[in-house]
């Protein structure tokens, strides 16, 4: 199996071969991530001819690679950079696997493998989150704008407030006033349709992001609670 020490060195000395496709800016290191985990197989085949120096130099250089990674989740979760942070803890959790046992750094990235786990859970999770958080903001947004400003919110883990413009509530007013000029028997009715649309939609809002809803009016006077079922 000399071949196998050969590529090994090959693969140490940065030549990495890509066998799938990968995003433009990302290839670097799943070519790596990949060309180890290849290596990793020949180290571990007892029937490999692989000296023990090479051997150490692949482990210490996946260790390496995951620690860095795990750094770098580190640094993208400070900056609030959710998926680069999803996408290296992943990269930190993969090369940590990849360190051959009865190794050096087999004992040093061991107890690692459970930390990088549960580290990439926690970011996947928190990924999720801030995904439907942008969805829902994007919503309000349409929701709230109109050819007038409709309503202003605010939104973080506890609820979503929203509350309506005095604009939007003068703008009723007058299509109340109108309606009831023309004739309009019922002309409250209007109103009450506009009112019914944009709860419904804050409602929707709401159940997306299984937070509570409290809509007030423009003096700023609760007019609408909601929670969403769970």
């Amino acid at each position: 199996m000399a071949f196998a020490g050969v590529a090994l060195s090959a693969c140490l000395s940065g030549v990495y071969l890509l066998r799938s496709a990968c995003v433009i800016g990302e290839c670097a290191p799943i070519q790596r991530a990949q060309q180890l985990k290849r290596w990793k197989a020949e180290v571990q085949n007892p029937t490999a001819t692989i000296d023990r120096t090479t051997i150490e130099k692949f482990s210490a250089k996946a260790y390496n690679q995951a620690v860095s990674h795990a750094n770098l989740a580190k640094r993208y979760e400070q900056q609030n950079q959710l998926a680069m942070a999803v996408t290296n803890w992943s990269q930190a959790l993969t090369y940590a696997k990849l360190v051959p046992t009865s190794t050096f750094y087999h004992s040093k990235v061991k107890p690692l493998i459970n930390s990088y786990s549960s580290a990439l859970k926690q970011a996947q999770a928190n990924l999720r989150v801030a995904n439907v958080f942008q969805k829902a903001r994007t919503d309000l947004n349409r929701t709230c704008s109109s050819h007038l400003r409709v309503c202003n919110y605010s939104m973080n883990s506890q609820g979503i407030i929203v509350q309506l413009t005095s604009d939007y509530e003068r703008a009723l007013k007058r299509g109340f006033i109108t309606a009831s000029f023309q004739g309009d028997s019922n002309p409250q009715t209007g109103v009450v349709n506009q009112y019914k649309t944009l709860g419904q939609a804050l409602e929707a809002i709401s159940d997306n992001t299984s937070l509570p809803l409290k809509l007030y009016d423009a003096k700023g006077s609760l007019i609408h609670a909601y929670s969403p079922s769970t």
